[in-house]
């Protein structure tokens, strides 16, 4: 017991003492200028240089919170070239002569992995070929990027979401194979095809009901889909009228398979009102001769 106890102080002295180093450092170097910035050496060279990826240059002054950016922007860099444990930090010492400090960053890369494939489990009306369109940037022995796989998860879930599934759950896991290859495993539950059993309208105030309904691309009876869901937030916004528009879907309690969806608006303050006579239909009610109040 004794002996974890001192093996923690330990840990603990390490830590306060590394956390002091650091602090100094960044003492050290505010208000002075960047005499120079050497990277460590790495086995690997990309597109761009390391100097052209940072932000912080010889010349200017040293600025802790962009050398914080830097080890985001360089570690984001070596990741999209299949480099994901690489491992970035800085240091900074002071040149007393030149009273300017030099700002190091060491890189390491550790081991580089390569895309191996995907694979789905959980697929039951959605045809695997109907998903590939999503994959199509990837390639197999290409490095590893995670930032392509995370925009093909996307564009699956947006297949799913315009083909009546709203609640559907894709879990991504990576699979480790042959040392250095990865294969991207999507667990996907379905759930249940929903339809519209009712649209309803919250927030109308000046602004007629009927307004908001010829802006919709999707309408009662009609399954579910985010891309027009979309496109109707766009012609309504397009309209000028409001401030706020957001989509809510409520399932029914008795049927996962029908839901009401909700237009919650927000209208803008009306700067002009313009008088129309004429006849309106509104879903087969007749109205009769009205005025018409539009407001902007």
């Amino acid at each position: 017991m004794n002996k974890n106890f001192r093996t923690n102080q330990t840990k603990h002295w390490v830590i306060a003492f590394l956390l002091l180093l650091l602090a100094w450092q960044v003492v050290l170097g505010a208000g002075r200028k960047i005499d120079k910035i050497i990277f460590s050496k790495v086995d690997f060279k990309g597109d761009q240089s390391l100097e052209e990826i940072i932000n912080s240059k010889e010349g200017r002054l040293y600025e802790p919170r962009l050398v914080k950016l830097d080890r985001i922007l360089l570690t984001n860099y070596f990741k999209n070239y299949g480099f994901l444990n690489v491992d970035v930090r800085d240091s900074v010492v002071l040149d007393p002569r030149k009273n300017r400090v030099k700002l190091y960053y060491l890189i390491d890369l550790d081991k580089r992995y390569y895309f191996g494939g995907v694979r789905f489990s959980g697929l039951e009306t959605i045809p695997l070929k109907k998903l590939e369109p999503a994959f199509k940037n990837l390639r197999i022995g290409k490095p590893f990027q995670e930032a392509q796989i995370s925009e093909a998860i996307r564009k699956v879930e947006d297949i799913f979401y315009n083909s009546g599934k709203p609640y559907v759950n894709i879990d991504p896991q990576y699979l480790y194979e042959q040392d250095s290859l990865i294969f991207l495993y999507l667990t996907i539950k379905e759930n249940a095809t929903v339809y519209i059993a009712d649209i309803q309208y919250k927030g109308l105030k000046m602004c007629q009901k009927f307004i908001v309904r010829r802006e919709l691309e999707i309408k009662k009876g009609d399954r579910y889909n985010r891309q027009a869901l979309n496109k109707s937030q766009q012609n309504l916004y397009a309209t000028g009228l409001f401030r706020y528009v957001r989509f809510d879907l409520e399932p029914l309690p008795d049927d996962s398979t029908r839901a009401v969806l909700k237009v919650l608006v927000q209208e803008k303050e009306a700067r002009w009102v313009g008088f129309r006579l004429g006849v309106a239909h509104d879903q087969d009610i007749y109205f009769g001769n009205k005025v018409e109040i539009t407001l902007q």
